[in-house]
């Protein structure tokens, strides 16, 4: 059967695919925040300005979707830059997506991939495809890992690990699979402290009311530091507000204080998608208890559990990052850039001559 491909490029065409993207996801997809409705069209709509252009990929079996690839242009100096949705934002408004893939079909991706990287490398308008924080396990890097590409320079660079881990039954056993010792410690005091209350967010006044904790609690810790945090870009912000908001909604949020005597000394923003906890954000605060961050995540776990989830995930991070400590299963997290030879050499060209004028 033949498939046909249509690219949508206009933001307004977007509604009439989200019932058929989320039915393909669910049986396709993998669990990943990054990859939800949700976070691809909220981001479109808040951060995809002109001159960036949508440049979805969509296939179909006559009506049937059986491919949906999730990109976009992004104007560079000369031509254009294709990267994923939510991906390529200015950085201090960056909603760091992770791990994103094409959702196909697994009968067909073959032939999808072959007509999407054939779209792709035949428009002379993009010059550069940039993937990011993506798995060597996906079919983003197999479709261009396995083909020769003559007239581009290809870049793999590897960038972090992924933090993972199992959600078991029993709460002891969940303890005993933390592999740091001194962590395990931290959330056995924590289980003896009957004083610090844990309180889940089950309406919108609470979501509201621990929302702006979050904000506060995680921009207060970073700027102990002399660093501005994330949450102080007010894009950033209310992209996540917006977005914590529909997970609420459709009941898939996990957002929790932590509390000692009438105050909030943590609160934690995670997401559920197919069976998976992503643990996005936090808010700590200072000296209260050393194992204060340690017990959010134990918490987590806790809370997870109760509502069938099977698997914490803690997203990216550099391998030795804390985020060692609660977890042994990683896997590499690479930045995957292609080039056009000849758009390389222009770049080096202007670049020279930038300095030239610079100089007299």
């Amino acid at each position: 059967m033949n498939i046909t491909e249509k690219i949508i490029t206009n933001y307004r065409d977007l509604p009439e695919l989200e019932g058929p993207y989320r039915n393909l996801r669910l049986q396709y997809g993998v669990a990943n925040m990054s990859m939800h409705w949700n976070w691809l069209s909220l981001w479109c709509e808040s951060h995809l300005k002109s001159p960036d252009k949508l440049y979805i990929h969509c296939y179909f079996i006559e009506s049937s979707i059986v491919g949906f690839i999730p990109t976009y242009l992004k104007k560079i100096p000369k031509g254009y830059q294709l990267s994923f949705i939510g991906t390529e934002e200015k950085e201090s408004s960056s909603v760091c997506s992770e791990f994103q893939y094409f959702v196909i079909n697994s009968d067909y991706e073959n032939n999808i991939l072959n007509l999407f990287l054939n779209r792709v490398m035949s428009n002379k308008k993009i010059n550069v495809v940039k993937f990011r924080n993506i798995l060597k396990e996906t079919n983003v890097y197999n479709a261009f890992s396995t083909k020769r590409f003559t007239q581009w320079q290809v870049k793999l660079m590897g960038i972090g690990k992924r933090f993972q881990l199992p959600i078991l039954e029993a709460k002891e056993e969940q303890i005993n699979l933390i592999p740091n010792k001194s962590n395990r410690r931290k959330i056995r005091q924590y289980c003896k402290n009957s004083e610090i209350k844990c309180e889940l967010v089950e309406n919108e006044r609470q979501f509201d009311e621990t929302f702006t904790k979050l904000v506060s609690l995680h921009n207060y810790r970073w700027a102990s530091i002399g660093v501005t945090g994330a949450f102080e870009d007010q894009a950033f912000t209310s992209f996540h507000y917006d977005f914590a908001k529909k997970m609420f909604e459709s009941n898939n949020l996990i957002l929790f204080s932590l509390c000692y005597e009438s105050e909030v000394i943590a609160v934690f923003y995670g997401v559920v998608d197919m069976g998976t906890l992503h643990y996005y954000q936090s808010g700590i605060a200072l000296n209260v208890f050393s194992y204060t961050g340690v017990a959010m995540h134990f918490e987590a776990l806790n809370i997870a559990r109760t509502k069938g989830v099977l698997n914490y995930d803690l997203m990216k991070g550099k391998p030795d990052s804390y985020k060692s400590r609660l977890c042994k299963e990683t896997l590499s997290v690479y930045d995957l850039t292609f080039m056009r030879k000849s758009y390389r050499l222009w770049a080096f060209l202007e670049k020279i001559w930038k300095k030239i004028k610079l100089k007299g």
